[in-house]
């Protein structure tokens, strides 16, 4: 009751100063709207003089001894400020000391949260500067240049680089690792194509997690080698089953960062790679084979099934050769659970990422610089990790237990008792 009866206070009192800001011509809901926003403008810059007021620890033109040496010293400029209500003039105050940081209107910003975060939401779907600029526009009856669209995206390169550099979680039951390509402007301004390396990470608790993304001239294990380094260097210590598309030498370089991880190639590359040696005709016949193979019901059921392939198709040698190459990482996954197998068999997983961040860089054609690629990968990561947070994870006790029968102490010094 006593909080129902302080909103129809303020109710009140804004009635009553709406009725003095308006000399009581408020007619239309447009006249409505261009009152409020004057009593938002004062309200705003009485907000701002009461956080100094509190900050200075005196009242303005207190003769009382001051508890601090700070003291007032003016005002600023006039500063206009951009919210989704509209524009508004302040005046920032100024104490000698320039310890004052405000709270509702943020030193170095022109942009109140709403809008600025409107602007990097749809920055984020891919939308180009001239599309935020005419949405917003719509939205707010507002004008803006796209310099201001611009500013307001800059606000987003200080996360970037400390996202790239946050601590990362001990273990990770699974991390895939995949990569897209997109083009980039070089210091000669022309168009360069740029690998984009991506991780994605399984915690203990089943969370997917984008562990982070590195920009390169092209795929290679040595690349790779150096991103394995540089998670080990942010904290994770034990990774469990790390999935890969079959880079060359990458095997390699895992067993020099994480000797006990366990490497899986991705079954669904390694179908695509073996379809390169047959004709089309000949393709959905060869995916059913190779399907019988890592689909079987058991290891022996697998194991017959690759010598009846080998047999079926002994004439093309080029597949055989291949089909020697692939055996054991096919074969590999029925050491553990179905419910594993279905966890590490395809890189799906991150193909599907890297799918929803194609989205906003094909639409971009050439990015003017690294910096600006960046800034919009990071954008789609955290849309995409909001979502994945609303999502309840399925078999995540099942598989929990069965990872722990695996591979006992590494998974449960991890586990919070």
């Amino acid at each position: 009751m006593k909080k129902e009866k302080n909103n129809s206070e303020i109710e009140e009192k804004i009635l009553e100063e709406l009725v003095h800001t308006s000399n009581g011509d408020v007619i239309t809901y447009k006249d409505l709207n261009e009152a409020l926003n004057k009593i938002r403008g004062n309200l705003i810059q009485k907000l701002l003089d009461k956080e100094f007021d509190n900050h200075m620890q005196y009242q303005k033109g207190s003769h009382e001894e001051k508890e601090t040496n700070n003291r007032r010293n003016g005002s600023g400029s006039k500063k206009t400020i951009r919210t989704q209500e509209g524009n508004f003039d302040v005046i920032m105050p100024r104490d000698r000391e320039s310890s004052f940081e405000p709270i509702i209107v943020p030193k170095r910003k022109r942009i109140i949260e709403d809008i600025a975060e409107h602007v990097t939401l749809l920055y984020a779907k891919g939308n180009s500067v001239r599309d935020i600029r005419e949405i917003l526009e719509s939205m707010y009856g507002t004008k803006l240049n796209e310099q201001f669209i611009s500013d307001a995206t800059k606000m987003v390169n200080e996360e970037v680089v400390s996202w790239k550099n946050k601590s990362l979680k001990e273990m990770y039951t699974v991390i895939y690792m995949d990569c897209l390509y997109t083009f980039v402007r070089n210091e000669k301004n022309v168009s360069e194509k740029m690998a984009v390396y991506v991780a994605l990470g399984l915690d203990i608790e089943g969370n997917k997690e984008i562990i982070g993304f590195w920009i390169g001239d092209s795929e290679s294990s040595s690349f790779w080698y150096g991103i394995l380094e540089e998670i080990k260097e942010r904290g994770v210590k034990d990774i469990i089953f790390l999935c890969t598309d079959g880079v060359a030498g990458f095997k390699e370089i895992l067993e020099s960062s994480y000797p006990k991880t366990i490497h899986q190639r991705c079954i669904v590359h390694i179908t695509r790679n073996m379809c390169k040696c047959v004709t089309n005709k000949q393709r959905q016949e060869l995916c059913n084979d190779l399907k019988a193979i890592y689909k079987a019901d058991s290891l022996e059921e697998a194991k017959a099934n690759v010598e009846t392939f080998r047999s079926k198709w002994s004439k093309n040698k080029l597949l055989i050769k291949r089909m020697d190459d692939y055996e054991g990482s096919m074969l590999e996954l029925f050491s553990y659970s179905d419910n594993i197998r279905k966890m590490i068999y395809t890189t799906n997983a991150i193909e599907s990422v890297n799918s929803c961040l194609r989205k906003v860089t094909n639409g971009k054609g050439c990015f003017i610089n690294v910096t600006a690629l960046e800034k919009v990968l990071y954008l789609r990561i955290q849309d995409l990790e909001k979502k994945w947070k609303r999502k309840k994870k399925s078999n995540l006790e099942l598989i929990l237990n069965e990872l722990l029968e695996l591979f006992g102490e590494t998974i449960e010094k991890y586990i919070e008792v």
